[in-house]
């Protein structure tokens, strides 16, 4: 029986930084993108700033804008960025009320389930 239990006490310690560093990478790309003025961009005055610029390419590109925004909310849904709901409001702005939210929804969907998945699967 004491073979088993040592056995799993150094399964466990090896899978410590197999835990710490998905979390430690998470934290690190958080703190680039804070310390770059990532989190700059997507604030309710740039929003209004950029405003014709933003619809004038969404409206000469709009499926690449669509790609384009779904990717950007799932990989900010990924990091935990605290302003997704910002995001949410612009795709209507944007897009209109229904492909805006449906866009959010499919980044959403994305971000919280399959980035997280397919990161972890990689360690």
């Amino acid at each position: 029986m004491n073979t088993g239990t040592s056995e799993m006490a150094i399964d466990d310690k090896s899978s410590l930084p197999r835990r710490i560093i998905p979390i430690a990478v998470l934290a690190g790309v958080l703190a680039l993108a804070w310390a770059g003025g990532l989190f700059d961009y997507f604030s309710l005055s740039s929003l209004l700033i950029h405003r014709a610029e933003l619809s004038k390419y969404v409206a000469d590109h709009q499926f690449a804008s669509l790609l384009a925004y779904v990717g950007t909310y799932a990989a900010l849904v990924a990091i935990s960025f605290p302003g997704a709901s910002l995001l949410t409001i612009a795709s209507g702005f944007l897009f209109g009320g229904f492909a805006g939210g449906v866009a959010s929804v499919i980044g959403a969907t994305i971000g919280a389930t399959d980035l997280p998945d397919r990161a972890l699967l990689l360690w």
